[in-house]
Parts: structure tokens; C-alpha cells; sequence
């Protein structure tokens, strides 16, 4: 009975946060982080409504923060002096990082990405369908473009030079062949299961790439590719990358085909991406992979694992030397090096 009840309150704990519009802390405990641009400050926030300040090197917390709302995401402005975080009413707060007092707060802003290296941010003005989209200062929250979509939006990201901006629309229904699962061919598994499931499940998506942050519309792919929840999307150069939950993550380049691949973890529970746009962290229950874009080169990293309920990652970001860091619902903070490999785990409190 009790194994019945516990695998009913999982699923319902792993399917709720990607029924949200909004992008509240996805868990329990820590799921956002962000680090200082010379390394030494580490944020973290989370579902108890408090912002840390951790000492990069000692790992150890220096200041708390009460800000009263969830915290879905966080990020430190080009120069170090602003952090910007996003909480659970669909606001976009920016705190001047020495005092921690707000320099603006922005309604109507959910759902930020940021290509920080351009002090630029991207906010949805209609969080629902996130068809109105805001290029705006991380220093001083002032717009500097905005783009309109046709079609409801899914995710979207940033290039590293904050020049490309990427946006994935959610599924439709369309031309494309439909074919039952219990129909999928049994022999394909794997990454070919996958890849037939999606050509053949009768929806497509689009890829629109925009100048930023005037907003100019630069091309529109065409996708037998859908993820309409969860997704991380970002470009390296004129090529999008799109990671999502269930592990079916695609490649969309300027010509040429797109690709399905993998990444080393089973599901992608949290993701997140380097400045430069040149690796990505994912993770789910304990596990976690450390990908190079150049090659697509996965390094699979474990961390110690806790008595008790299961601990999952809630949220990572990069250092500038390529040191990783992640907060997990058991309200920890763990390295990981540039190399892949887990260095270090402590409980912030």
C-alpha cells in the first residue's frame, strides 16, 4: 500500500510543474542559481521564498535575503552589479547586488532567458501563450526591442552575443502522418523510437530566429519536432539547440537538417546553459551530464546520495572557467567540475 501511495504522489509531483503557465521553482527546496562574473558569489533561491549569498570557495552561506515570492530563475547583469531574478507572480526584479535593494521591479515580465555576456534579457509580456516578447537591460530593466509571435510560444533563448534570438512555437496539427504508439515499430529503440514517434505523431512545430534585440525576423524552420513544456533553447553561432525534459533534444541549423541526440542523463529534470553558449548541464534524480557543444561530448557525473526521499536537481549555472554549479530539491549546493566530475555537495540553510 505504502509503495502504491508513494509512486501516486511521485507522478503527481513530476507532472505538476510542467502543467504550470507560470515558471514557478519547478520542486521543493533550491531551483534557481546564478554566479558573479569573477567566481566568487554564488545566488540560489528557491520555493521558501529566501535569496542566498554564498561564498563561492568556502561554500558557505554569507547572506539571506527574505523576498517574500518563490524564486523561478536567477542571473547576475554583464558587470556584476545587478542580480535579476523572476518569481511566481510573473514579475522580473532587479537588485542592485552590493545592497540587495531593488532597483526596478518589472510586471508583466515572465519566463526571463538571458544572454548575459550582452546584458540582455528576454521577458514574455502574456505568460500564457508568450506571444509578446521583451528584450530589456539587465542593469536597468529599459526596453531595447520587442519581438511578436503568430503562434503561441514554447520556449526561447539567446545566442551568446545576444544578437540571435530563438523562438520554438508549440505543437500543431498538421500534414505530418499519424501513426498510433501501439503501432510504432517494436525493433526501433532508443533514440530511433523516439525520433519515429515525433515524425510520426501528427504534429509539428516552428523555429523562428529573430535579430536582437531589434526584432527583426531572420528565417522560420519548419519542425517534425515538438516540445511544448520544459524545454531550454539557446544558439551557438547560427545554430539553436533545444533540451527538454524527456531527453529528445534537437539541433536546428542555418541549412541543412535538423538532428535528434541525447544527452548522457534519462531526463533532463533541470538544464542549464554557459555563458558563451559552448556547454550545458543536465540532470535529474542524483545524475547528472556536462555537455561540450563542440562534438556534443557528454561527461556523466553522480552525486552522493541522500537517505530518504529521492533528490533531484532543481536549477545549474557556469562559472567562466566552466566550473558548474547545481541546487537540488533537498536544498543543497553542489560543484561539479569543468571536467565533468562532482566535486563537492553542502546544504544551504
Amino acid at each position: 500500500m505504502r509503495k502504491a501511495a508513494l509512486a501516486v504522489i511521485l507522478g503527481l509531483v513530476l507532472s505538476a510543474p510542467f502543467a504550470a503557465w507560470a515558471r514557478d521553482p519547478e520542486w521543493s527546496g533550491l531551483g534557481a542559481v546564478a554566479v558573479s562574473p569573477d567566481g566568487k558569489t554564488i545566488v540560489a533561491g528557491g520555493q521558501n521564498r529566501v535569496l542566498y549569498m554564498i561564498d563561492a570557495q568556502t561554500m558557505e552561506v554569507k547572506q539571506r535575503l527574505w523576498t517574500g515570492v518563490r524564486i523561478g530563475a536567477l542571473a547576475y547583469n554583464k558587470d556584476g552589479t545587478r542580480i535579476v531574478f523572476e518569481d511566481e507572480e510573473e514579475e522580473t526584479e532587479i537588485l542592485d547586488a552590493a545592497t540587495l535593494e531593488t532597483v526596478k521591479r518589472i510586471g508583466k515580465a515572465g519566463f526571463v532567458e538571458c544572454a548575459r555576456l550582452a546584458d540582455l534579457m528576454a521577458v514574455a509580456t502574456d505568460v500564457m501563450y508568450r506571444k509578446q516578447i521583451r528584450f530589456l537591460s539587465m542593469t536597468d530593466g529599459s526596453q531595447l526591442g520587442s519581438v511578436d509571435v503568430a503562434d503561441k510560444v514554447a520556449s526561447y533563448g539567446f545566442n551568446a552575443e545576444g544578437t540571435r534570438f530563438a523562438v520554438l512555437t508549440t505543437s500543431s496539427e498538421g500534414k505530418e502522418n499519424k501513426v498510433a504508439y501501439k503501432d510504432v515499430p517494436k525493433e526501433l529503440t532508443g533514440l530511433a523510437r523516439k525520433e519515429f514517434v515525433q515524425k510520426n505523431d501528427g504534429k509539428t512545430s516552428k523555429l523562428i530566429v529573430f535579430e536582437a534585440p531589434t526584432g527583426k525576423q531572420l528565417r522560420e524552420t519548419a519542425l517534425w519536432y515538438c516540445s511544448d513544456t520544459g524545454a531550454m533553447v539557446f544558439m551557438n553561432g547560427e545554430t539553436a539547440y533545444i533540451i527538454n525534459y524527456s531527453n529528445e533534444n534537437l539541433i536546428v541549423p542555418a541549412e541543412g537538417d535538423v538532428k535528434l541526440f541525447e544527452s548522457q542523463s534519462s531526463y533532463n529534470y533541470a538544464k542549464g546553459v554557459s555563458d558563451d553558449r559552448k556547454a550545458f548541464l543536465v540532470g535529474g534524480l542524483a545524475t547528472g551530464t556536462y555537455t561540450r557543444i563542440d562534438g556534443l561530448s557528454g561527461l556523466t557525473f553522480q552525486i552522493d546520495r541522500l537517505r530518504g526521499w529521492p533528490e533531484y536537481f532543481g536549477g545549474f549555472a557556469f562559472q567562466q572557467d566552466g566550473t558548474g554549479w547545481a541546487v537540488t530539491s533537498s536544498c543543497r549546493l553542489i560543484q561539479i567540475s569543468k571536467e565533468g566530475k562532482f566535486l563537492k555537495a553542502v546544504p544551504v540553510y
